[in-house]
């Protein structure tokens, strides 16, 4: 059964996101405003060869930081389940807690950032066509 035209719900203005540019020395990273109360950032290839532990010094809080290495696939762990610092391979990561500092790496597929205000909880998907295609 399909849903009316009435019943789907609009996506925000980009304008209304309130993406904006912080800077760190001679370099740039995007923020956005629907994450606003949650420690977060999107890098570009300028911050190329930082470690994802190194970059959570920007925000001067020691995070336990939880990284993979994208598979294009349809696999995802929770904090949980894999060491801190730990490269593994998925497209996937959920915290159990707050405190997380989850990264995903993303070049011509789309970063996603989930938090829940009401726990601290946050995830972050690489989801990439294949991914996406296994559901």
């Amino acid at each position: 059964m399909g849903l009316s035209s009435s019943e789907f719900i609009s996506p925000p203005d980009p304008q209304d996101l309130l993406w904006q540019w912080e800077r760190s020395g001679d370099r740039s990273y995007l923020v956005c405003g629907l994450l606003e109360q949650f420690t977060h950032g999107f890098f570009t290839k300028e911050w190329e060869g930082h470690k994802p532990k190194d970059l959570t010094q920007l925000w001067g809080q020691a995070l336990k930081t939880y990284n993979l290495t994208q598979i294009h696939g349809k696999l995802v762990w929770t904090t949980a389940e894999i060491d801190r610092d730990h490269i593994g391979e998925g497209d996937g990561l959920i915290s159990d807690r707050g405190g997380d500092c989850l990264w995903v790496a993303s070049a011509d597929c789309n970063p996603i950032l989930i938090g829940d205000i009401t726990t601290g909880r946050v995830s972050a998907v690489h989801a990439g066509w294949r991914g996406t295609a296994q559901k």
